[in-house]
């Protein structure tokens, strides 16, 4: 998703966002523009914060995601994983965690150390510190519309 406003002219941050079919466990990463060498890092990063292994890659987006550097990245590795386009299959509702926790690849450990970060979340709070910091933003001018003058 871009990030620019009401105009698509000059630079500006996307946000990538990967979800597991699976679990629905998602990861998101801030990148600038959409150079395939960011691409590739922002994918390296997620994969790093993920509980378990990526086993497959879908993409719905351009071709800035199904690039040499990202086919690189996962097919050249000991057990590479497959570009695929597998249809979802629909269950009982669970929440992401719920199915991680339900899930065989995820190692114990894993599911013991995110048990430990959902006890300490509150929604609540949370966005309490959102809007916080949403507020400091607007009075900062960050996220206003650029004001063009006309020359005189």
């Amino acid at each position: 998703m871009a990030h620019c406003g009401e105009s698509m002219e000059g630079d500006f941050c996307w946000s990538l966002t990967a979800t597991d079919v699976h679990t629905q466990w998602t990861e998101t990463r801030a990148i600038w523009n959409k150079g395939q060498h960011a691409v590739r890092e922002r994918v390296a990063q997620m994969e790093a914060a993920l509980p378990f292994p990526i086993l497959g890659f879908d993409s719905d987006s351009g071709g800035e995601f199904l690039n040499w550097h990202l086919a690189d990245y996962f097919l050249k590795r000991a057990e590479s994983v497959a570009f695929t386009r597998k249809k979802r299959i629909y269950d009982q509702p669970m929440t992401p965690f719920e199915r991680l926790k339900a899930c065989p690849q995820v190692e114990k450990q894993q599911v013991v150390k995110l048990e430990k970060i959902l006890a300490g979340l509150d929604p609540f709070a949370l966005k309490e510190t959102i809007q916080t910091k949403l507020r400091a933003l607007l009075r900062h001018g960050v996220g206003r519309p650029p004001i063009h003058r006309r020359a005189a």
